[in-house]
């Protein structure tokens, strides 16, 4: 979940598409639930606005050189975004802002409030539609471009770019979060970085790659508060404290004044109010507060506290929460499962019933679920809600007519057009109707009902937790995991059956710091380090295993991410495998045949063994890697052997002709940052495809080192593909 208004995670490719380095290109296999504009967008600005990237072409880049804005018309094509898989519901904004075109695949949407935001797209200037395939939107609507209408039909075809063309160098990364983190927010939430243990740091241990946010070890969650007849400029600041894992009780640990937001301008839009991430535990208290008169928040305003619904599961969360003159959960203690009826449905912000009778902080609940009366087409927005003269039949109490594909679509909570699915559900009082949450057409869950922390069984009625006596110490919390078996879940610094352990700070060494690695310090005879059984350490000499129960440690998940785990060296061929939890390497496992290399320039797997394009093997060692700054000559011996062939085609690398091969490798340049420095275009290549470089594809680097303007004129440009067989050794010319 991103929480920054402007998008997050762009570092320095903000508004290009020529960097391979844009992780954000394609968003794939999530949900989004409870976002609002105001301090939670979901996302923005991560996307291109200008390029030749087309339906026709891939998606692919051809022409480098289109990286600016608009031209004087406004006009601009492009795919720049493609949402793959997505689920999103109940958010204010789902979609891009400054963006250029976007295709969807199999995105599901239900009651969003312009679920996809186009406020500035150009894509619509030449009549096209987004290229939409496999995609549902039900009780939300778009907003398009001042003066453009999506067409319901037609456009410019469904057909989907390529993953590869919108994944960062071909591959989608493991994890968008560097190792240990899980969470990134804006750093205008400074508050976080003053909770005990130091759970948060800045990003820019990391460079720019995450636009100077905020870094979590812990996972975060929207804590928001819905705002009536306030002004800009004039509105108070709502404050928070925070007990971090402890009660309420002297000074809060750490505090912040966080900012009132709007969308739109005063007297013209109610969607105003406050929201800040907040890190969820029922061991954490808040206390919420304006900072005008006696910092006492009216009774009508709504507070909301998200519930979790990422990577397509559903855990119940708790905080503590206090605000004067509210009500909050039970005796403070708030759960996700709360009521969350009329927030942003269709082009409506709040129901009346909803002021002062819904949300987290509520005396009273509210009835049913309100109508939502959509037209049709309206200025612009397309209101997928009831378009009931596009449908040949009417659809019945049960289902609505999506305009988008002018077919019946099942409402939320039913199924084939007549069955209540929470009738048939039968939940009991510790579970609730997934389709009643969720919608039938989102798949975050195939349990009927979701049950309530510590609940199992198809009706939510086994609690194995109180069956088996299991009580979790130290804020631990018992958790199903199946209808007759339970388990501890430990927060960080705790293990054991029960969380009875603790690492009371010591462990600060071997791979990670505490909690997240093993003390390095408990005898000089230690000889490997592995994951315990009950998840903490167990440290091993040459003849046995030591466990001491005072130096256990916490591995989240039981995870050996942080655990150093020296496996022999690897071919240039093979996978790159995490290591088993007792710390030994797994099986080699290699790349298929035809598959580029992993370190050597244009070497070819075969077999698993790294070969040039005649099947001539090639040294097994890779070239070397020099530290930032330096990049180095590669061996001769590996360089590529080349035939003759034609010009590449439109989307082919600029490295890849295979006549060019040599050449460009071989080209003499400058280096950039230290103009008295050669080398070659190859070591250039090879330097951008390491870690420190970037950790580019090889055809990425190629494009990358192919289009950078050298000091001194040099430049490593690709050849004209002439016929001629290049020559086969490098070049040792250097630049004059």
């Amino acid at each position: 979940m991103f929480f920054n208004s402007g998008g997050i995670g762009r570092g320095s490719v903000a508004g290009k598409v020529c960097e391979s380095d844009a992780r954000l290109a394609r968003v794939e296999g999530n949900v989004w639930h409870g976002n609002g504009r105001f301090g939670t967008y979901t996302l923005g600005s991560n996307y291109a606005k200008a390029t030749d990237q087309s339906i026709l072409t891939d998606g692919e880049n051809i022409n480098k050189d289109l990286c600016k804005g608009f031209n004087s018309l406004g006009l601009g094509r492009g795919v720049s975004a493609s949402m793959v898989d997505n689920t999103d519901y109940g958010n204010a904004f789902v979609g891009h802002y400054n963006a250029g075109d976007i295709q969807h695949r199999g995105h599901n949407a239900y009651s969003n409030f312009n679920n996809l935001y186009w406020k500035e797209t150009k894509n619509f200037a030449n009549g096209c539609s987004s290229h939409l395939l496999g995609a549902s939107y039900a009780d939300g609507n778009l907003a398009l471009s001042t003066g453009r209408i999506l067409p319901l039909v037609g456009g410019c075809g469904s057909r989907i770019s390529t993953p590869k063309t919108v994944m960062d160098g071909g591959q989608l990364a493991d994890s968008f979060f560097p190792p240990g983190y899980v969470s990134l927010v804006s750093d205008k939430f400074s508050y976080l970085l003053g909770l005990p243990g130091s759970p948060c740091i800045v990003s820019t241990a990391y460079g720019n790659r995450y636009d100077g946010g905020i870094l979590c070890r812990v996972p975060l969650r929207s804590l928001k508060v819905y705002s009536q007849n306030l002004v800009s400029f004039s509105a108070p600041y709502l404050i928070v404290e925070v007990w971090y894992g402890r009660a309420q009780s002297g000074s809060p640990d750490s505090s912040q004044s966080i900012p009132f937001h709007q969308i739109g301008g005063d007297f013209e839009s109610d969607k105003q109010g406050y929201s800040l991430p907040v890190v969820p535990g029922a061991e954490h208290h808040y206390k919420l507060r304006l900072s005008s008169g006696d910092g006492t928040i009216p009774a009508t305003w709504v507070v909301e506290f998200s519930d979790e619904v990422v990577g397509n599961r559903w855990e119940v969360e708790y905080i503590n929460l206090s605000l004067n003159n509210y009500m909050c959960g039970n005796n403070g203690l708030v759960n996700s499962h709360h009521d969350r009826r009329f927030m942003w449905s269709g082009d409506q912000f709040m129901s009346n019933e909803a002021w002062g009778n819904t949300g987290a902080c509520a005396a009273d609940k509210p009835g049913d679920l309100p109508k939502v009366d959509c037209s049709l087409v309206d200025e612009g927005r397309l209101m997928s809600a009831e378009c009931p003269e596009l449908c040949s039949n009417s659809c019945g109490e049960t289902s609505y007519c999506d305009c988008g594909s002018a077919t019946c679509k099942i409402k939320s909570g039913f199924t084939e057009a007549e069955v209540d699915l929470c009738a048939a559900a039968r939940c009991s009082d510790h579970g609730s109707c997934a389709a009643k949450y969720l919608g039938s057409n989102l798949p975050t869950t195939s349990s009927a009902c979701i049950c309530d922390e510590g609940w199992s069984g198809s009706r939510c009625q086994f609690n194995p937790c109180q069956t088996l006596g299991i009580v979790c110490q130290n804020n631990g919390r018992c958790a199903a995991t199946s209808d007759t078996s339970a388990q501890c879940i430990c927060k960080n610094g705790y293990s054991g059956d029960l969380c009875e352990k603790s690492c009371d700070g010591i462990c600060t060494g071997n791979g990670g710091d505490y909690p997240f690695g093993c003390n390095p310090s408990v005898g000089e005879d230690i000889v490997q380090y592995r994951c315990g059984n009950g998840g903490g350490c167990e440290y091993w000499t040459e003849d046995k295993i030591r466990e001491d129960d005072s130096q256990w440690c916490t591995f989240k998940e039981s995870s050996t991410d942080n655990l150093e785990c020296t496996c022999n060296e690897v071919d240039d061929c093979m996978l790159s495998t995490p290591c088993n939890n007792d710390g030994s390497c797994p099986t080699p496992t290699y790349l298929p045949d035809g598959e580029a290399c992993n370190s050597t320039p244009f070497g070819v797997c075969q077999q698993g063994v790294c070969a040039q394009s005649n099947t001539t093997p090639l040294p097994t060692s890779p070239p070397v890697i020099v530290p930032t700054g330096q990049p180095v000559t590669p061996n001769p011996s590996s360089s590529q052997t080349s035939n003759p062939s034609l010009r590449p085609t439109s989307g082919h690398s600029h490295c890849g002709c295979e006549a060019c091969t040599q050449e460009v490798w071989t080209t003499p340049a400058i280096n950039p940052s230290n103009p008295a420095e050669n080398y070659s275009c190859g070591s250039r290549i090879t330097w951008m495809t390491s870690v420190g470089g970037g950790g580019l594809s090889l055809a990425d680097a190629c494009d990358y080192v192919a289009a950078e303007d050298f000091s001194g004129g040099q430049t490593c440009s690709p050849c004209s593909c002439q016929t001629s067989v290049p020559n086969n050794q490098p070049s040792t010319a250097t630049p004059t």
